[in-house]
């Protein structure tokens, strides 16, 4: 057996991190090998979490919690790791290839579309650990929208980077595109879950916009597992150009609304709205 794992890209973001885990994951299945991975540690976004909520979790619970839920298979056994550059360097067994971030992303660019028509990527959710109740609507049709806003992580704090526009979604032809979008694939059949941080008031534009839609959640200063579980298996996804979207739809199978300005591969079903 061949054991693939990465390691933890020292990042703020969760999504910066286990985008990689994924495409590793995608990778290890059509070799026929085992994605393994011990443990997730010292993830940001706890400061802003704590911040919005009004909590004191430490990093152990918030590293604890984020480990429970993404569930990862650990490896059992000692064995030689060699580190990887390039995939022609995968050769023998009962070793564990530590892939580096550049191959994996080479690696997806280049196979995108079979990775998702065999789905060697979408397994990696069976692992998932998700006990809350879902705030889906079995009804309708579930869309989630990533908003990115300004956070208090953010260098300087009080400003996103251009490359962020759709998912700050304040420009009117990006929410009239969108709507458009969803209206002629579901009419008005969509529960529109709105995911950022905020308040209610700041997405007055976009709810009167969308008020057609039999329903709308505003999840806003959510727990991340709550947005990146809803995310993974929403019915159709609008993605910020983040990494917290883009690992979110690596491995959701539906349709996913986006900008063309986003700097990763993106997989079909994809409709440019920006």
């Amino acid at each position: 057996m061949k054991y693939f794992t990465v390691t933890q890209y020292e990042t703020h973001g969760i999504g910066s991190i286990v985008q990689f885990h994924y495409i590793c994951n995608a990778l290890a299945n059509e070799m026929g090998g085992k994605f393994v991975f011990n443990t997730l540690k010292n993830v940001g976004g706890l400061k802003v979490h704590n911040q919005t909520n009004n909590t004191n979790i430490s990093i152990e619970e918030w590293d604890k919690s984020l480990n429970d839920f993404f569930n990862f298979v650990k490896l059992e056994k000692t064995l030689p790791i060699k580190h990887v550059n390039n995939l022609n360097e995968i050769e023998g067994e009962e070793i564990v290839f530590n892939i580096s971030f550049k191959c994996l992303l080479e690696y997806y660019a280049k196979n995108v579309e079979k990775i998702h028509e065999r789905e060697f990527i979408y397994s990696i959710k069976d692992n998932f650990v998700y006990n809350e109740r879902s705030y889906f609507d079995d009804s309708l049709k579930n869309i989630c929208w990533h908003i990115r806003v300004p956070l208090i992580e953010d260098q300087p704090n009080n400003v996103v980077k251009p490359k962020r526009r759709l998912g700050i979604a304040k420009q009117e032809e990006d929410i009239k595109a969108i709507k458009n979008e969803l209206q002629k694939r579901f009419g008005n059949d969509i529960c529109l879950n709105i995911i950022s941080n905020g308040k209610e008031d700041d997405f007055n534009k976009i709810t009167n916009e969308f008020s057609w839609a039999k329903k709308i959640n505003l999840k806003l200063n959510d727990h991340v597992i709550n947005d990146l579980y809803h995310m993974s298996f929403c019915d159709g996804l609008i993605m910020a150009n983040s990494s917290y979207s883009w690992c979110c739809h690596l491995i959701n199978k539906n349709l996913t609304l986006a900008n063309r300005l986003f700097y990763c591969t993106l997989h079909k079903p994809l409709v440019y709205v920006s």
